[in-house]
């Protein structure tokens, strides 16, 4: 199983804006998550299994082919536990973005802004809480005991 972990205190305090962006680069979305991908040390087939995305969509992301979903953008911010910083960074290199008047968005939010520092907070729970509350999950990555098996 792969995990990524929750930012250590010494991360957090480390961290500033600088680790988002590369000074004086224009870099593209998939320069970006590649970059942050190489930080965490994962690889595409590892993001897909994180994720549930498929590594072929994955690397039509990373390489400008495609242009990344919100689902699957909020999706992946998630399963790398990204700094808030680092996530909003992401979104601005798309045109997507999230509502604060939207009940689905708003919780999407909060798992954005809470992984990186709490482990309860994951793709899997995020998925199944959309799942109770009526909404489609972001990814097709759930729990087994979600599939009735």
């Amino acid at each position: 199983e792969i995990a990524v972990p929750v930012l250590s205190e010494q991360q957090i305090a480390e961290f500033t804006d600088n680790s988002c962006i590369k000074k004086n680069v224009v870099e593209s979305f998939g320069d970006a998550l590649q970059r942050y991908m190489d930080e965490l040390k994962i690889e595409r087939d590892m993001l897909a299994k994180l994720t549930g995305i498929g590594e072929t969509s994955i690397y039509y992301y990373l390489h400008g082919e495609r242009e990344i979903s919100a689902d699957h953008l909020t999706a992946i911010c998630i399963s790398l536990r990204l700094h808030p910083m680092k996530s909003k960074y992401l979104f601005s290199l798309t045109h997507h973005h999230l509502c604060s008047n939207n009940a689905r968005d708003m919780l999407c939010m909060t798992y954005i802004y809470a992984c990186a520092f709490n482990e309860n907070f994951d793709l899997l729970s995020c998925n199944q809480l959309l799942k109770h509350k009526g909404m489609n999950p972001l990814t097709s990555l759930i729990k087994k005991s979600d599939t009735g098996a």
